[in-house]
């Protein structure tokens, strides 16, 4: 599904996808790498500062939120 909007965005011209996840989210971080996403900010605290009660993933508490970009049409 991803890779079709990343095909459409590049079909009407878009310049750049940008995605975010937490700093916990491994799998997810490691999938939108391998489609060349790459990290382009992180918002230190966002999930404490966002969430009443402590998010944990992978046994790592999600704590920041990560952004990544795909340059579409360099």
């Amino acid at each position: 599904m991803l890779t079709a909007a990343i095909d459409r965005a590049r079909e009407q011209g878009a310049k750049q996808m940008v995605v975010a996840t937490s700093n916990s989210g491994l799998t997810q971080l490691a999938f939108y790498q391998k489609l060349g996403f790459r990290m382009e900010s992180i918002e230190p605290d966002y999930f404490v500062r966002t969430y009443p009660e402590p998010i944990y993933e992978n046994g790592i508490q999600c704590r920041a939120r990560v952004w990544l970009a795909l340059t579409l049409n360099p």
